[in-house]
């Protein structure tokens, strides 16, 4: 896993203007956070933000950054994120989900239903946050995936939906009898199946099968959505995305829906994090 450099907000001109509640860079501070999955698993992380915020001193937009698969909230993506969000004033928390990073649990019993149930709980720890104004809900890939799903539950909750390659399309890949290039008989999924460089177990494929991803996420209505698409991702198609903006821009949803596609990034967006972190906090400073 990937650490990350400190992110520099003098790179992207124009961002210190949005800061909405503290001046970009300015007194911030980090505070570990454990939460009690519904399992009873400890889920680690941390939330960073304005000191005056996390202090109790004043009010600040909250954004909670949910990583992707074998992923965790020191990896490249969240934490150029994270880094960048707090020094323009923002506050973040950044959770690793059960068998990930420095979260109990391991990735062999993970599942999607598991995940969903961990976010519940790190959003109701959100909700206890005494200086979050609003609350925004950040997520990439399989953690697109449960922010949807999420924000779909709890559409009061979550004032701003922003998905970063959103794997909706992995429960129909399942059924269809492929997990990361792997083939397997969809009535007999094998015991473990490696996914980058660890394996997932039989229970994720059949709870992901069970599962209608896209219209878990149809509950979400009456709020910007962001939608950003890796222009060279080989995981989730640029079709794959374009079925969440489908989902979200129906009349009675009521939402402002964009879709962005980023030229030449993959997956992870790995070389454009300053083009994601230009687009989110362009995003919310116009929703604002």
């Amino acid at each position: 896993m990937s650490k990350s450099r400190p992110f520099l907000l003098t790179a992207l001109p124009g961002v210190a203007c949005l800061a909405p509640c503290a001046r970009a860079g300015e007194g911030t501070m980090r505070r570990e956070v454990c939460i009690s999955s519904e399992s009873g698993l400890t889920l680690r992380g941390y939330l960073l933000g304005p000191a005056a915020a996390l202090g109790g001193k004043q009010k600040c937009p909250l954004v909670i950054l949910m990583h992707g698969l074998m992923d965790s909230g020191e990896f490249t993506l969240i934490r150029r994120q994270a880094d960048a969000y707090a020094q323009a004033g923002y506050a973040v928390l950044a959770v690793d989900f059960d068998g990930h990073g420095r979260s109990d649990g391991s990735l062999l019993n993970m599942t999607i239903s598991k995940e969903l149930a961990d976010a519940g709980a790190i959003l109701a720890y959100a909700q206890g946050l005494p200086f979050a104004s609003r609350v925004i809900l950040t997520g990439h890939s399989q953690g697109g995936v449960v922010a949807s799903i999420l924000a779909a539950r709890h559409p009061d909750a979550i004032d701003d939906l922003i998905l970063l390659a959103p794997a909706g399309m992995l429960s129909d890949r399942f059924r269809a009898g492929t997990c990361f290039g792997t083939r397997f008989a969809p009535a007999d999924p094998p015991e473990r199946v490696m996914v980058f460089d660890d394996y997932v177990g039989r229970t994720y494929i059949e709870d992901a099968m069970q599962l209608d991803l896209y219209a878990l996420a149809a509950g979400y209505h009456g709020h910007p959505v962001l939608l950003l698409a890796g222009g060279e991702d080989p995981l989730v198609s640029r079709e794959a995305v374009q079925r969440y903006k489908a989902l979200y821009s129906r009349p009675e949803a009521g939402n402002t829906v964009t879709l962005r596609v980023i030229d030449g990034a993959p997956h992870d967006f790995a070389g454009h994090e300053d083009e994601v972190i230009m687009a989110v906090l362009t995003h919310l400073s116009e929703g604002r």
